[in-house]
């Protein structure tokens, strides 16, 4: 493990106790974009806080991008940190356990290294290009790979949660794979096809940002998966905007073919 890597983990590590502090306590919850499902919080805030002072600290000449922060005058061609202070802020109001915190590496667009941290689980997801894919599980650190799997009706893919239902989703009932309900945000879904707890995960969602998938990416990628956008073509990190247009999907790298099949259609 570089130092790097070392360094992001750590960073992540902290920013998560950051989070759990007010895990069991009162703190403000408003609401973005107009969407009185998407929530915002004093955690995100601080953590985002945090990440930010320390990564500008130990890497003054990377570029950030963070979900509250935003993008503003980021020269996405150069070396970018690209953060997710909260990922799964409904589960972590609605005080489930599977919200994260995301720190990913970009440089030219290309996704190099990435953490995933669920600290009310105590799992760590990371990978660095060329390196393979990790998970560190109450201090025991372990290789991770996706599961050869060739055949799409014994696969596993990750729908949609009851909130998100629509015409995609009906759509998505179409592939004939087994369904794996799964109420997490999109970057843990990502993280536990790099593991072999499913093989597909489908993208149908418009708000899909760089920040919840650049880190699970190259976990995903390291573990043997592969994740583009529906035409096939590499996600494109390098464009203004944060959010990921056009959609995506992400599988354990056997299926991916015939996936992107049914997606084209």
């Amino acid at each position: 493990m570089t130092n790097m890597l070392e360094n992001m983990i750590a960073v992540a590590k902290k920013a998560g106790k950051i989070v759990l502090n007010y895990y069991d306590q009162d703190y403000e919850v408003t609401t973005k974009f107009n969407d009185p499902k998407v929530f915002l919080t004093t955690a995100d805030t601080e953590s985002e806080k945090y990440i930010i002072h320390e990564l500008t600290r130990i890497f003054p000449d990377y570029q950030i991008v963070s979900e509250e922060k935003g993008n503003n005058a980021i020269d996405f061609s150069k070396n970018v940190f690209i953060v997710d202070p909260l990922d799964g802020t409904r589960q972590f109001v609605q005080h489930k356990k599977n919200f994260s915190v995301i720190i990913g590496l970009c440089s030219n667009g290309i996704p190099l290294a990435g953490v995933v941290y669920l600290p009310k689980l105590d799992e760590t997801y990371f990978a660095e290009k060329g390196y393979g894919a990790y998970i560190e599980y109450k201090g025991k650190i372990s290789s991770i790979h996706t599961l050869k799997q060739n055949s799409l009706q014994r696969a596993r893919v990750f729908n949609r949660e009851p909130h998100h239902e629509g015409i995609q989703s009906v759509k998505l009932d179409a592939l004939p794979a087994k369904k794996t309900v799964l109420d997490s945000a999109t970057g843990y879904k990502i993280c536990l096809i790099a593991k072999g707890y499913a093989e597909i995960f489908i993208n149908t969602s418009q708000r899909t940002s760089k920040w919840d998938i650049c880190a699970p990416q190259i976990i995903l990628e390291e573990a043997g998966g592969k994740m583009t956008e529906f035409s096939g073509n590499p996600i494109d990190y390098k464009l203004p905007s944060g959010k990921i247009n056009p959609l995506f999907f992400a599988t354990n790298g056997d299926l991916h073919s015939v996936v992107r099949n049914f997606v084209s259609n």
